[in-house]
C-alpha cells in the first residue's frame, strides 16, 4: 500500500509505516495544546516500562480524543460533525438507500450479515460529497466507474448526484454546532425546555430551507442550460457566493410560497402580523394564476417537492402576467405592490372568478386554513 502511495507522489526514498507515524506525530506536535506524552501514547511509540506505567495512570481517553481530532484535521476542542443523507429530503434519502447495490448490504435474510442503514447513510453521504472531486482527479478510476454503475442501476441522474454533492458540501456547520450545544445543555425549567424545543425546530427548518434552495440553484446551473453561455458568464456565476444566492432567492415569490406551506410553525400561525399578512396576500395572488388548479398532499413523501414545483409554476405565471403590464417586478414585495393596484382597478376580476370556480369544484387541494384561501373579492361586474 505504501508503494502505491509513494510512487505517484514521486517519493524516491524508501518509506515505511514508521515514516508515516513519525510524520503524523510531527503534525500533531505542532499544536501547542497537545502534550508530547499524549502523542507518544496515541502512536504506541516504544518507551520504557516506567514511562508506560506512568502514561497508563495519568493519560485519559479525553486526551486521546484530542490527539485523534488533530490527526483527523479538527481542532482539539472542536466537535466533529458526521454527515449523512438524512440532510437531504426524505424522498431523496429513500431513493438513494433503496438502490439495488445497497439493498444487497441490508436486505439479507440473515440479520447478522446486514449492515446498519445508519452506517450506509453516513458512508453514502461522504461518497456523494466527494464524487465531483474524484471525478475530476481520476475520471476512469474504479471508484468513479463503480459509482456511475450504481447511479445507472438506481436510475439516478448525474445532475441530481451533483446537486446532492453541492448541498452536502455547503452544509451549514455553524447551525449544526449550535444544535449540538442545545442537545448537551442541561435544562431543568419546563418553560426553558419549551423554548429550547422551539429554537431547535426553527434551526432544523432553516437548515432544510437552505438545503432546498441550494439544490434548486444547482439544478438551474446544470450543463444543459449553460452550454450557450460564454466563459466570462460562467466565471461570473461560479464566483457568486452561497450567501448571495440565498439572499436573492429569499426575496422571490416562490420562496414566500415555500415558507407558507413548509415553515414550522406555519406562516399563517406566525405572531408577526405584518409578515403574516404580506405572505398571505402574496400566496393568494399567486394562486389566481394557477388556472388548472393544484394539489398539495401534506401526507405525501414528496410533499416538499410538490410545494416547490407548484410555487415555481405560480411564480412564472405571475411574472409573465406582470410583463404584459410593463412591470419588471420580481421580488415578493415588489410583486405584491404591483398586483394590489391591478386588483383595485378590476384587472384581476377574471382570475378571481376562475379561482373561486376551481375552489367550488374541488380542483384545488390546499392544506392551508380555509379562512386564508379566499380573501380577494371582485371589484367590477364579471
Amino acid at each position: 500500500m505504501l508503494n502505491r502511495v509513494a510512487e505517484p507522489a514521486g517519493a524516491t526514498a524508501t518509506l515505511t509505516s514508521h515514516s508515516f507515524r513519525r510524520g503524523g506525530a510531527q503534525h500533531a506536535n505542532g499544536d501547542d495544546r497537545l502534550a508530547a506524552q499524549w502523542i507518544f501514547d496515541r502512536g504506541a511509540w516504544g518507551m520504557t516500562k516506567t514511562n508506560k506505567a506512568f502514561a497508563y495512570i495519568t493519560d485519559t481517553t479525553r486526551e486521546d480524543r484530542k490527539v485523534a481530532r488533530v490527526l483527523s484535521g479538527w481542532a482539539t476542542d472542536e466537535l466533529p460533525v458526521v454527515l449523512d443523507i438524512a440532510k437531504l429530503d426524505h424522498a431523496r434519502e429513500t431513493r438513494t438507500i433503496a438502490s439495488p447495490p445497497l439493498q444487497l448490504m441490508y436486505c439479507l435474510k440473515q440479520h447478522t450479515l446486514n449492515v446498519s442503514t445508519k452506517v450506509l447513510s453516513v458512508l453514502t453521504a461522504y461518497l456523494i460529497r466527494y464524487y465531483p472531486q474524484l471525478k475530476e482527479l481520476a475520471p476512469t478510476s474504479p471508484i468513479v466507474t463503480r459509482v456511475e454503475e450504481c447511479l445507472s442501476a438506481a436510475h439516478i441522474m448525474r445532475a441530481d448526484m451533483l446537486a446532492w454533492a453541492v448541498a452536502l458540501n455547503n452544509e451549514p456547520l455553524r447551525l449544526l454546532k449550535r444544535e449540538m450545544n442545545f442537545k448537551t445543555r442541561k435544562v431543568t425549567s419546563p418553560s426553558t425546555d419549551h423554548l429550547v424545543a422551539v429554537i431547535h425546530e426553527l434551526i432544523e427548518t432553516n437548515r432544510t430551507l437552505a438545503l432546498c434552495l441550494t439544490i434548486l440553484e444547482a439544478r438551474l446551473l446544470t450543463p444543459k442550460k449553460r452550454l450557450a453561455n460564454t466563459e466570462a458568464e460562467q466565471v461570473g456565476v461560479t464566483s457568486r457566493t452561497k450567501t448571495q444566492v440565498q439572499e436573492e432567492a429569499s426575496h422571490q415569490p416562490s420562496t414566500t410560497w415555500y415558507e407558507w406551506y413548509i415553515s414550522v410553525p406555519r406562516a399563517w400561525a406566525s405572531s408577526d402580523h405584518q409578515k403574516k399578512s404580506e405572505s398571505r396576500h402574496v400566496v393568494v395572488f399567486m394562486k389566481l394564476f394557477l388556472v388548472d388548479g393544484f394539489t398539495l398532499d401534506i401526507n405525501a413523501d414528496d410533499y416538499k417537492d410538490q410545494v416547490l414545483g407548484v410555487g415555481r409554476q405560480a411564480e412564472a405565471a405571475v411574472l409573465a402576467f406582470l410583463k404584459t403590464r410593463k412591470s419588471n417586478a420580481k421580488g415578493a414585495g415588489s410583486v405584491l405592490r404591483a398586483l394590489r393596484p391591478l386588483h383595485k382597478s378590476g384587472a384581476l376580476d377574471e382570475y378571481i372568478v376562475g379561482y373561486k370556480r376551481l375552489l367550488a369544484i374541488d380542483r384545488i387541494q390546499d392544506p392551508a386554513p380555509v379562512e386564508t384561501q379566499d380573501i380577494l373579492a371582485t371589484v367590477g361586474h364579471v
